[in-house]
């Protein structure tokens, strides 16, 4: 089975860029949205990334240092 969706994450401040913000890779979907969920509490934004082209964004809407509640937004590419 291969692994075709990447994680990227960062906290808001100081994201790496690029292929330092490289986390992991998942077969699916819902493998990176249960890892970006378990991250820890320095973790503020998440890319899904697969064939190349971000799917789907993450928020921390960060409720408090240790409550974090994420929002996933789907992302339409263009195709051209």
């Amino acid at each position: 089975m291969t692994e075709d969706y990447m994680v990227f994450q960062g906290d808001r401040f100081y994201p790496s860029g690029g292929w330092e913000d490289y986390q992991c890779s998942f077969d699916n979907i819902e493998k990176c949205k249960n890892y970006i969920k378990m991250g820890d509490s320095y973790t503020q934004w998440a890319h899904i990334v697969h064939m190349g082209k971000i799917v789907m964004k993450a928020f921390d809407k960060e409720i408090d240092y240790y409550n974090h509640e994420w929002e996933f937004e789907e992302v339409e590419n263009e195709m051209g």
